[in-house]
């Protein structure tokens, strides 16, 4: 065996690509994202995850096309024929799908329009003199309101779909761990 023949064998690529993607949706989900919440005043907060989302967000659009043609069953040069002939790679489609289409509107689509709304939630806070989260004897302004009633909504679908491409990630990670053989 040639020292370097690891390099032309996909499977070392798609283990490390599947690290990666379920790593780094662990990492963002429950410890980067939670610790810089309560580590953060809130400025400086979104002013990170505003920097991380875009990146974090093509990872997740990114990592499942490797994924998909690193697979062990994946023919580059016929992928149709590849689909229809073996179970494996049928059955790894979906939570790789269902991965790459949440972080993909998460990308394209969520992403930017949160983006618009967190710069129009700046323009009212210079224009009204205070903090979205700032609430005093008069509450906030009807467009203040709207504004982050927008915000919440986007938040939480992208919320949602980022759970989607954990939950793929974990049952796509749970295939691959019963094709090991011990």
């Amino acid at each position: 065996m040639p020292l370097f023949s690891c390099l032309s064998n996909p499977a070392p690529y798609h283990v490390i690509a599947f690290g990666t993607l379920f790593g780094s949706q662990f990492f963002q989900t429950f410890i980067g994202g939670t610790t810089a919440f309560r580590a953060l005043p809130r400025p400086q907060f979104s002013q990170l995850q505003s920097r991380v989302f875009p990146i974090y967000f093509g990872i997740q659009s990114f990592y499942p096309i490797i994924l998909l043609i690193t697979h062990p069953h994946f023919r580059f040069l016929d992928p149709l024929n590849s689909i229809t002939t073996s179970p494996s790679l049928y059955a790894a489609i979906i939570p790789i799908g269902l991965g790459f289409l949440s972080g993909l509107v998460n990308s394209v689509l969520i992403g930017p329009k949160t983006q618009a709304v967190m710069r129009e939630r700046k323009v009212l806070e210079a224009k009204e003199g205070r903090r979205y989260y700032e609430t005093y004897d008069g509450g906030h302004s009807e467009d203040m309101k709207k504004v982050n009633k927008k915000f919440a909504k986007l938040h939480g679908i992208s919320s949602a779909l980022n759970l989607v491409s954990l939950v793929a990630s974990t049952w796509y990670g749970n295939q691959l761990a019963n094709r090991i053989v011990f």
